[in-house]
């Protein structure tokens, strides 16, 4: 095997440095095309090995150097530990052929680390391997302990609580706590997902991946003999991993690209970073990648075989598809023949036909504007109804509003008469007085109102009161009171600096009248005797105490 892949390579002792070929552009995009290809430190076969990469693995080519006769790619590719110098020969440029690479779905599995096992034996931590572990207990150099304190996997845990870590679970995977989130955590202990009853008091998910998870749990195997020589470790719970393949599915169980920090798994190389193990050389890798690589050529086939397939499908669907365009494009021709003739013959059909259809069209028109003058003639109609009838609804209303105030004032009037039966003693001052008296005649700011004299002067409004209450500068009780406008103009004796001319007089003189209080007021009158007929003083009716009560607004 050594010399199957010895002879891949071209060797020489002089390096050139050159540019790379005009088809490929520094950070060209490419692949291995051969079974399995040493990456090397430097170029030429002297430099050492520092990895396998397989057929069909991507890798992205930086620049080229000349070894004697044999032309080097300086490459970078995938897994880690993939920077480095491969032969040209072996490398093709563009995306690899369709199958080459596995697709996964991007499937989480069930909430549990990959490797657990499940059943009688419990997790106790890598501490109770520590004891054993320290040193050396083989050919190896380094005890397994010491080995494994120095790898990530002893870290495990403590990443997901990391701010870049928090970073990267975020954009790629939209997690926002890695730490709290079971499809991170699955990969970053041990157990997870275990039954309490299999972990004792020593396990600690803080640990991170630790022995047990490749081992399996030690609660039987960690204090008894497990090594090689003993026939009986399996059945304490040791996992015995015999080959590659074996150590393959245990470590792609996590190392997957459902890590959104994944990358091209290189076992070889991975094994060798965390290897507490005599690693017996690199024929065993050798081996795997040879196998790997015919599993991705026999992927490659099929998808060829595939795409053949589709080919030769399409091909013959395009060969039906032509035949029947053929056949479609004979019955055209025929149809087309056809189409012709009736044509000539729907000609002249057509001609009747328009001719009719202008006759038609005449008629329409005619009965169109028919139509219109009898609708035109139906609204005008409407109208004038509507018209006649807002009018008699107008006249309607005026006339039941004057209806209205006829019958209010000959209730008045009715009232009036009823009071003088009441009268207070100034029956011989009334004779010559109208019932209902029309003040603010002038029509200053309000219009004129119909003042019930007889009311007021009687017990009806005033059963107490007397004509100086209103009259307030009538003295001689066997006299005829003065009008209000004797006084109460421009002209007048009152000595006012303003006419009051409007039946209303100062509003905050209150009734009955206060000593040495000469006016009073028909609000202060009214709103006193609203007053006790509220108490039960008085009877009748209640007064009105606001201007717009009488007085209607000019409009």
């Amino acid at each position: 095997m050594r010399s199957f892949f010895a002879a891949l390579f071209a060797t020489g002792l002089t390096v050139l440095a050159s540019p790379l070929p005009a088809y490929a552009q520094e950070g060209q995009p490419g692949y291995v095309d051969t079974t399995a290809l040493n990456l090397r430190v430097g170029p030429g076969t002297r430099s050492a090995i520092v990895g396998i990469l397989l057929k069909y693995d991507a890798v992205t080519v930086f620049g080229t150097e000349q070894v004697g006769k044999t032309k080097w790619y300086s490459i970078e590719a995938g897994g880690g530990y993939t920077n480095g110098y491969v032969a040209a020969r072996y490398i093709q440029f563009g995306d690899p052929p369709t199958g080459a690479v596995e697709e996964e779905i991007l499937d989480y599995g069930p909430r549990e680390t990959p490797t657990l096992e499940r059943g009688r034996f419990q997790y106790v931590g890598p501490g109770a391997c520590v004891e054993c572990h320290r040193d050396s207990t083989g050919d190896f150099p380094k005890g397994a302990s010491t080995v494994w304190a120095h790898t990530v996997h002893s870290t495990a845990h403590q990443t997901l609580s990391r701010d870049y870590t928090k970073v990267i679970a975020k954009r790629k995977r939209g997690i926002d706590d890695p730490a709290g989130d079971w499809r991170c955590i699955k990969c970053h202990v041990t157990a997870f997902g275990a039954a309490p009853e299999q972990l004792a008091p020593s396990y600690r998910d803080e640990d991170g991946v630790g022995c047990e998870a490749c081992h399996g749990p030690g609660s039987e195997y960690a204090q008894e003999d497990h090594g090689p020589g003993n026939p009986s470790r399996g059945e304490m719970g040791f996992q015995i991993l015999t080959n590659l393949t074996e150590r393959r599915e245990v470590c792609t169980s996590c190392h997957n690209p459902r890590s959104p920090t994944y990358k091209p798994f290189n076992l070889r190389e991975f094994s060798r970073s965390i290897a507490h193990w005599v690693d017996p050389g690199d024929e065993f890798y050798y081996e795997d990648a040879v196998a790997e690589a015919n599993r991705r050529q026999e992927r490659v086939e099929q998808a060829r075989a595939r795409e053949a397939d589709r080919l030769a499908s399409e091909a013959a669907a395009q060969e039906k598809a032509r035949a029947e365009r053929e056949a479609a494009a004979r019955r055209e021709r025929e149809e087309a023949s056809q189409a012709a003739e009736a044509e000539e013959r729907s000609r002249e059909e057509a001609e009747l036909a328009e001719a009719a259809a202008r006759e038609r069209e005449a008629a329409a028109r005619e009965a169109a504007r028919k139509k219109m003058e009898a609708e035109e003639k139906r609204r005008k109609d409407e109208e004038r109804r509507a018209a006649e009838a807002a009018l008699a609804a107008e006249a309607a209303a005026k006339a039941k509003r004057e209806a209205a105030e006829n019958a209010a004032r000959k209730e008045a009037e009715r009232q009036a008469l009823a009071a003088t039966r009441n009268a207070t003693g100034v029956e011989s001052f009334l004779e010559d007085v109208d019932e209902v008296i029309t003040l603010n005649t002038s029509g200053k700011k309000y219009n004129a109102v119909e003042f019930p004299h007889l009311a007021h002067a009687s017990k009806r409004y005033l059963p107490n009161g007397t004509c100086n209450d209103c009259h307030h500068t009538h003295e001689d009780e066997n006299e005829s009171p003065e009008a209000c406008v004797t006084c109460h103009n421009l002209d007048g004796e009152a000595g006012e600096d303003r006419a009051k001319t409007r039946a209303v007089h100062t509003k905050n003189k209150g009734f009955p009248r206060e000593s040495g209080q000469e006016e009073t007021s028909c609000v202060g009158c009214h709103k006193s005797m609203n007053a006790a007929l509220q108490a039960g003083q008085r009877d009748g009716a209640k007064a009105p105490t606001k201007c717009t009560s009488c007085h209607s607004r000019k409009r």
